[in-house]
């Protein structure tokens, strides 16, 4: 028998489970009564849009509990206070597509359930399973706040908004967490004020990508300390992941939705994110546990580096979500996470060195008793390795510096009796240089010379009007002009170019450029018929038309019709 699932914070309890002739326990049996009798209204049945998925940040806000769910009494004896302390995803950390939507209804006109006194409102944050949450400004201060108002009533465990409260009111001005500054108990619905990050969660940061080492492990560092004062206060989070944190105007972390968290004392499970959620957590009987936060913080320091959390890949996702049933589901993660052992990508990672692995890994030993006891014991571990990278220049430095300090020493010796030598070699390139410098200019001056000739031979050339009307003649020609076209065609094979070429060369009128253009060349620079330089170490004078086509050359040759407009010299 199947039906839609019962979600739980960021578990879903699916309404699956097989008939039995018998139960595990009595608590499994009143699980099995209370989940059948469950049946969600019509109105409701679209909002539950999955269940118990190894992407755990993409669980729906929409879900809600309706009335017909599972009364106080039935929650108690099946998941004890698990419904009640496990609220949908926070409202807060928002990401494009809740934004835009969230900018739809503000644009629409709404206004909030209720005015605030001290606060204006500014626009729709967004919507959740118990209400919405709306950015306003405080008057007094001007400064920003979130406004949470829980506004849904149907079938809405009231303690919900108190228990979350009371776990901000331990952590009261602590500068690692978002602060709670006031609560509407009286309001109509009731709401609580906090404080708005605007530079959103650590997940829409993650989106773009992973990051620098460096950045990292500064994230890494600050949200173990917050984690730590929360311990110190009696609370564990116990759903840390990267849209649990979010980054304040100097993209410091804080902590937020502690819908999750349990005080040190309570004996209650409760159920995290896959893939985040230490094995032993993923546990309906499970007793709460500082190692469990040990284990999210690792995760979530890998997923800073690799982009995503450990041990989640297609196979394994395929294999969970085909899991009906909570506990084989949970079961299934748990195993998976043991045969694994500890993920090693990071290890691949540029500036992520043995040290600082070693401290990742212990995070994420699946064996609750290899890991760090304690938040204290991650920290620890990782000031001292930042103090002993810190000091590892020093070491070197001290195996370096001795033989640093004899290389100077025969430097010394070596410059004082090398400087006579130096001496007498830079006297001698000195005076060679002076000669060089000397040769150099004549040369320069001799070449200077000859390319000045050249130029004026070149142009006493070009400017004979003779020579100017025959080109004119030349390119006005339809025939030869149709023979240019067809020589420049890109896709021209040999083939066909050579029956063209001999046509251009024999055509009249290049014939008598060719003629002219070989009698206007100075006798003292003309090549010789051969092909062999001349005197001058002329070896070609040559002449194309506007395509590049050579047209006349001396000493005339077969390459006359040839394409030359790929040439350096060619500039149309």
């Amino acid at each position: 028998m199947t039906g839609m699932p019962l979600r739980t914070g960021t578990i879903s309890v699916p309404r699956h489970f097989a008939c039995r002739p018998a139960y595990k326990s009595d608590a499994h049996r009143a699980a099995h009564n209370a989940l059948m009798a469950w049946s969600p209204s019509r109105r409701h049945r679209s909002e539950f849009k999955s269940t118990l998925t190894p992407k755990g940040l993409i669980l729906p806000w929409e879900t809600r509990y309706t009335e017909g769910c599972l009364t106080e009494s039935q929650s108690s004896s099946v998941f004890p206070r698990l419904n009640r302390d496990m609220p949908d995803e926070p409202t807060i950390p928002q990401g494009g597509a809740e934004r835009r939507l969230s900018q739809a209804m503000s644009l629409q006109g709404r206004r909030p359930p209720v005015d605030v006194p001290g606060y204006d409102p500014e626009r729709l944050l967004g919507t959740g399973a118990y209400g919405e949450v709306w950015v306003a400004l405080e008057r007094n201060t001007g400064r920003r706040v979130a406004i949470k108002f829980y506004s849904h009533r149907g079938g809405l465990d009231w303690s919900l908004l108190s228990r979350e409260v009371e776990k901000l009111a331990f952590l009261c001005a602590d500068r690692y967490v978002v602060q709670l500054m006031a609560v509407g108990w009286d309001s109509e619905p009731p709401y609580y004020v906090m404080e708005f990050m605007e530079q959103g969660s650590l997940a829409e940061r993650l989106a773009k990508g992973p990051l620098a080492v460096g950045e990292a492990v500064r994230l890494f560092r600050e949200v173990a300390v917050g984690l730590l004062h929360a311990h110190n206060k009696g609370v564990l989070h116990c759903d840390l992941k990267p849209g649990n944190v979010l980054l304040d105007q100097d993209g410091k972390p804080r902590l937020a939705d502690f819908g999750q968290s349990r005080l040190s004392h309570e004996q209650l499970p409760a159920l995290g994110t896959l893939f985040y959620m230490a094995p032993e957590q993923a546990d309906l009987k499970a007793i709460p546990d500082a190692r469990w936060d040990v284990y999210a913080l690792g995760a979530l320091f890998y997923c800073m580096l690799t982009g995503h959390p450990p041990h989640r890949d297609d196979e394994t996702a395929r294999v969970i979500e085909q899991i009906t049933d909570l506990e084989e589901r949970l079961a299934a993660y748990r195993k998976r996470i043991e045969e694994a052992g500890v993920p090693l990508d990071h290890r691949k990672i540029p500036g992520v060195d043995r040290g600082l692995a070693a401290i990742l890994e212990r995070c994420l030993d699946p064996d609750p008793n290899q890991r760090f006891p304690n938040i204290q014991s991650v920290l620890v571990a990782l000031d001292t390795w930042a103090a002993e990278r810190a000091r590892r220049p020093l070491v070197v430095l001290g195996f370096v510096g001795p033989a640093l300090l004899l290389l100077v020493f025969a430097l010394f010796a070596w410059r004082g009796f090398s400087t006579t030598v130096k001496q007498s070699r830079e006297t001698l390139i000195h005076r060679a240089l002076e000669n060089n410098q000397l040769m150099a200019q004549y040369v320069a001056d001799l070449a200077g010379k000859e390319l000045r000739r050249r130029f004026e031979a070149v142009d006493q050339l070009a400017s004979s009007a003779r020579f100017q009307e025959l080109i004119r003649q030349v390119l006005r020609d339809p025939e030869f002009e149709e023979l240019s076209r067809e020589l420049s065609r890109a896709q021209l094979s040999e083939e066909e170019a050579e029956p063209l070429r001999r046509r251009f060369r024999s055509h009249p009128l290049r014939a008598a450029l060719q003629r002219e253009f070989a009698a206007l060349i100075p006798p003292w620079m003309r090549p010789e018929e051969s092909g062999e330089s001349s005197v001058d170490d002329v070896a070609s004078w040559f002449f194309c038309d506007p395509r590049g086509i050579s047209t006349a050359r001396v000493p005339e040759s077969v390459t006359i019709g040839r394409n030359y407009a790929w040439r350096s010299f060619f500039t149309g």
